[in-house]
């Protein structure tokens, strides 16, 4: 028997052992499944803490948190969360339970804090259990009310090193009970600010039975002057009496459950106002034995309505004024409202049904409605809003351009309802714009032509003179050389230094290579002299640049680039220049990029700076666009689009 017991114990602890592992098992299926989040969290830290806060003397946690409110986050820190379950990562909006690990300090709110004040004083109390309702936060920033426990497992009370904390998610519950607090409080409110004058009212006799305090402020009677006499001296006259008898004898034989009209009504003081009246039926044993009558004075919704007409017709006045047209889409039931504007901005006749979207769209220009449907639907779709400009084509044929708004109204479902929008007539706004261009395009030829025609006079003119007065100079050398050697020799090479300076400007001011020669000649040319002059390098990539473009193109972009780079030595401070050239899509693009030291490009408009000034203008005189980004010590970035004319596109041809 002594010999079997040993085995009998191994059997016994592997049995043991197994059921260990089975109970370990059943704890992680059961804690990783359970529908509510859990969180599993090691607080040692935090109790070797509060018992050296004891031990120092220190026995009203709650007073020493008050006033030292920052060790409340340390401690938060300090815990350590060692396992969630999947409700706790749904609850968190979460995919990975590493996202969770890193502490608590991400979930929590203001009130979360408090909560975990509240914790640590209960646990530190001797309490092993913890509940409350507060407020977290999930890792997308959605703020969620919870129902927390927080429990400490047995045995570990003396360590806390494994406490368990569940939370349920409470948050509809809570919206619905504060909804709900919400719409008594606004009950409450109505009641005590309630305006209407409540009549119960006895039938056949027609005398009044109970009547409220509003009686007061809208006829001037008190409530005992009512009571228990007819309602005719309510009304102007027995006429009124009588006309409202017959409506609700009507109301009855009709079988209607109320009556509702609108009648003239006099005060105490004899004055007159118009009253909305609604009246429901009293029965008793199947008889109607009085009315309950709910009477309120419109004299202002009269006003409003009165003061709403003459707004309407101002609104009319002015968008006429100002070609502006408001509309409204029905979405679910296709209906497209128009002001009557829209429909004089695109030359119909104003409908009260209303129009469709499908009619829209085929006023919309054949060019420009791919623009506008996809404006649309991304409003539909996406919730952008539109802001966009676009032609439309009148019955007539006349092309008008407008400059259109939108946004949509969303279900809760987020099924579109509604769009809202505006239309505005820009179509002289875009002919003033096109004036504008063709000035602003004007200008700067002249320009052109004028720094032409100085870089020629000064070639000419001034070149021919010096080189005449270098003549004379060279001829004054067969003097002694003890009179004159020196001296010609330092005119000599003045006048050749002088030369070199007017052909230089020449140049500046308008290089005669770019009519002659093209664009990408004229910008290598430019980039050696450049480097020449500043010792910095420029690295220049260009494609599909191979060709004649026509001459405003060509100088707005060497202009473009000659001030971008004379912006750089002036104030970049670097010793390279990245440029890049290249042609795509009817576009010449053009990129000067540097590492310098930058600037604020939001603080400096193009209107402050002669030369940013003149690079937009020279863009947008092509109709083009030019952009720079910029920011201190981050370098500086220019990028210019210059549209390419089909007649312009169809040059490429012309080879280099």
């Amino acid at each position: 028997m002594s010999g079997e017991r040993p085995g009998r114990e191994t059997k016994h602890r592997t049995r043991l052992s197994k059921g260990f592992r089975m109970a370990d098992d059943c704890y992680h299926s059961l804690f990783e499944n359970v529908p509510i989040a859990l969180l599993e969290e090691d607080l040692s830290s935090v109790k070797k803490h509060l018992d050296s806060l004891r031990d120092s003397g220190i026995d009203n946690l709650d007073e020493y948190l008050r006033n030292n409110p920052q060790e409340l986050a340390g401690y938060v820190d300090m815990v350590k969360i060692t396992d969630v379950n999947k409700a706790a990562l749904t609850l968190f909006h979460v995919r990975k339970k590493d996202d969770l690990l890193t502490g608590l300090g991400q979930i929590f709110t203001v009130d979360t804090y408090d909560a975990f004040k509240e914790q640590l004083i209960a646990l530190a109390g001797g309490e092993t259990s913890f509940e409350n309702e507060r407020l977290v936060r999930t890792l997308d920033d959605e703020e969620k009310y919870v129902h927390l426990r927080l429990s400490v497992a047995p045995g570990f009370e003396d360590t806390w090193t494994r406490v368990l904390l569940s939370m349920t998610d409470i948050t509809a519950r809570k919206r619905a009970q504060e909804e709900l607090k919400s719409n008594h409080e606004y009950l409450e409110r109505l009641n005590n600010s309630l305006q209407e004058v409540i009549f119960r009212v006895r039938l056949p006799e027609r005398t009044i039975a109970y009547v409220n305090h509003a009686v007061k402020n809208v006829f001037g009677y008190e409530e005992y002057e009512c009571l228990g006499k007819t309602t005719e001296f309510l009304y102007p006259s027995n006429q009124g009496y009588q006309y409202f008898g017959q409506l609700l004898e009507q109301t009855m034989t009709e079988g209607k459950e109320a009556l509702q009209t609108e009648l003239s009504m006099s005060r105490k003081s004899g004055e007159l106002f118009p009253a909305e009246i609604t009246t429901t039926f009293l029965s008793e044993g199947g008889e109607i034995t009085g009315v309950i009558s709910i009477l309120r004075d419109i004299t202002r919704r009269r006003r409003a309505e009165d003061g709403l007409r003459l707004s309407e017709a101002r609104l009319t006045e002015a968008q006429r004024i100002a070609h502006l047209g408001n509309w409204e889409w029905d979405i679910v039931n296709d209906k497209l409202l128009w002001s009557d504007e829209i429909y004089r901005i695109f030359g119909l006749t104003a409908q009260k049904s209303g129009v469709t979207y499908e009619a829209f769209i085929s006023s919309v220009h054949p060019d420009d409605r791919e623009l506008v449907e996809n404006s649309v639907n991304d409003a539909l779709y996406e919730a952008q809003p539109y802001d966009i400009n676009h032609r439309i084509v009148l019955p007539d044929g006349t092309v008008r351009f407008v400059h259109e708004r939108g946004e949509v109204t969303f279900s809760r479902e987020g099924k579109p309802l509604r769009m809202i929008g505006t239309v505005h007539d820009i179509t002289g706004i875009k002919r003033v714009e096109e004036e504008l261009r063709t000035l602003s395009r004007s200008l700067v030829q002249i320009q052109e032509e004028e720094r032409g025609s100085i870089a020629r006079e000064l070639h000419d003119e001034i070149g021919q003179s010096l080189t005449v007065l270098k003549l004379m100079l060279d001829r004054a050398k067969s003097l002694p050389p003890e009179d004159a050697e020196s001296t010609l020799t330092e005119a000599a090479t003045l006048v050749n230094g002088l030369m070199e300076q007017v052909r230089n400007l020449s140049l500046d001011l308008r290089p005669g290579m770019l009519d002659d020669l093209g664009l990408l000649p004229t910008l290598l040319w430019h980039f050696d002299n450049y480097t020449s002059k500043t010792q910095i390098k420029v690295n220049f990539k260009h494609s599909g640049l191979q060709v004649r473009f026509p001459s405003e193109i060509s100088i707005a972009a060497y202009r473009i680039v000659q001030e971008a780079l004379t912006n750089v030595v002036r104030h970049a401070d670097v010793s390279e220049i990245n440029v890049t050239a290249w042609v795509d899509r009817k576009m010449l693009w053009l990129r000067i990029e540097d590492k310098g030291i930058g600037f604020d490009s939001a603080a400096i408009s193009p209107g402050i700076s002669g030369g940013l000034f003149g690079m937009h203008e020279r863009a947008r005189s092509l109709e083009g666009e030019l952009t720079i980004d910029s920011s201190p010590g981050a370098g500086t970035t220019i990028i210019a689009r210059l549209p390419l004319s089909t007649d312009e596109t169809g040059s490429k041809g012309k080879k280099i």
